[in-house]
């Protein structure tokens, strides 16, 4: 699994056309390339593609049967092209080189593109120890399901949050499940001590609601995640992703604020809509 590391660009322009941008969007990855046996899958930001086709020889060859089905969700003209780059980029049967042990560079044409583990791409979103003090509100969990698809639940209206201070992480409403932690250099929080929660539901009812599906994930989770040593990441300026290769979790520091129109319409307001403390 890769993401696009650093470049999709024309040699003969020298313009860079795609790469850098967000490494996630919400709990999923925003960009990626995904090899298997039975070709590529393709993300980028908005919409979801993939090319059949095999490795062989140093050369991605394409399959004439693929039909290059894909989404079609319009997300602006600067991004529609740029997916419509990075999507055809595969038509044509691309060179693999490998430069070092976590990169790959392709060649299709005059356009290189080259791919970075995501493993390594995510550490340059490692929160600093300052990053990760705060008050977190809850915004959603993501259940990761074997073969790629995923699942989550909306967390806006649980109360509650997130604490970390120092080396103590806690989620406020249960503060007896709270932990203490060390960051990892890969930017994991490495539990130190802390009672952890049982399997199911207890003592916390503010997390008690169970799961609304059967793949879908519980608010449970949320507990159960903090304590099995998740990595972190930033996510802009006021965001973070717990994550371990089981759930995401995202909270944000950020105002949560919705116009509300008044009954007879000629007036609007600005209203803080983030669950309590």
């Amino acid at each position: 699994m890769y993401w696009p590391g650093e470049r999709l660009r024309g040699r003969e322009r020298g313009q860079r056309r795609a790469g850098g941008g967000r490494r996630s969007a919400g709990s999923q990855r925003a960009a990626y390339a995904d090899f298997s046996e039975r070709g590529v899958g393709l993300r980028m930001e908005c919409n979801y593609s993939g090319r059949a086709g095999t490795i062989r020889d140093g050369k991605f060859i394409a399959s004439e049967a693929d039909d290059g089905a894909q989404t079609v969700m319009s997300c602006g003209r600067e991004r529609d092209a740029r997916e419509g780059r990075f999507f055809s980029f595969f038509d044509k049967d691309a060179t693999i080189e490998r430069i070092g042990p976590d990169r790959l560079l392709l060649r299709s044409g005059a356009t290189e593109l080259i791919l970075e583990r995501p493993a390594v791409r995510r550490l340059q979103y490692v929160p600093t120890p300052a990053e990760l003090e705060g008050r977190w509100r809850l915004l959603e969990v993501t259940h990761y399901m074997p073969g790629g698809g995923y699942s989550g639940i909306g967390l806006s209206e649980v109360p509650g949050r997130v604490v970390v201070s120092g080396d103590r992480l806690s989620y406020s409403r249960c503060p007896q499940f709270g932990l203490t932690f060390r960051v990892g250099p890969d930017g994991r929080l490495e539990k130190t001590g802390g009672t952890a929660p049982p399997a199911a539901p207890a003592d916390c009812r503010e997390l008690a609601e169970p799961a609304p599906g059967r793949e879908l994930p519980s608010q449970w989770d949320v507990l159960r995640l903090l304590h099995d040593n998740p990595l972190v990441e930033k996510k802009g300026e006021d965001a973070l992703l717990i994550s371990t290769e089981r759930f995401g979790l995202l909270v944000t520091k950020a105002p949560c604020q919705t116009q509300e129109q008044s009954n007879d319409h000629r007036t609007t307001r600005v209203v803080d809509c983030a669950s309590s403390e």
